[in-house]
């Protein structure tokens, strides 16, 4: 092969990665705008569920103190339209992950994948940092016992002060 041909075929190969590499960072992009929507949805979600239950106790005490015409209650129609706004965002927000994924050609598997893969990630990172504690747990009590033991070892039961027998108390 001359240095001609061989130039020729570096530059191939050098744009083949350099088109996998833009590929995968695009990707990796677009995995990351949908984990970020998800995120977003999750919060909506815990604002709504707060919602639901702040409405609920109010109901709760209208209805025990059997007052009439709930519905028009202001309390009421005003949570009634927080939870229709956050609908409507979450209804957006997928909307908008929907579309990042059919403009990509992501499938929900490789997402599942992609998430699992995080967890497991997470869960080893969290199990060193268990092991560590533990281990230094272990070393610190093994390192107070070794000290309480010589202390103890150093200390014999007439040595110290006071303890011993009087002069006083000699043979009569």
């Amino acid at each position: 092969m001359n240095e001609n041909e061989n130039k020729g075929t570096m530059h191939k190969v050098w744009d083949k990665v350099k088109k996998i590499s833009s590929e995968a960072y695009e990707k990796g992009r677009e995995y990351t705008a949908i984990a970020e929507l998800k995120i977003k949805i999750s919060s909506l979600n815990k604002e709504k569920n707060n919602l639901y239950a702040e409405m609920g106790e109010y109901l709760y005490d209208l209805i025990s103190r059997k007052e009439e015409d709930i519905c028009n209650r202001t309390e009421i129609k005003a949570r009634y339209e927080k939870i229709s706004d956050i609908n409507e965002k979450i209804n957006n927000l997928e909307f908008d992950i929907n579309r990042i994924k059919e403009e990509h050609n992501i499938d929900d598997a490789d997402l599942k994948r992609l998430a699992e893969e995080e967890k497991e990630e997470e869960e080893k990172a969290k199990k060193e940092k268990d092991d560590k504690k533990k281990a230094d747990e272990k070393k610190k009590a093994s390192s107070t016992t070794k000290k309480s033991a010589s202390a103890s070892k150093s200390k014999s039961p007439g040595s110290r002060k006071g303890t011993g027998p009087k002069k006083s108390e000699g043979a009569s």
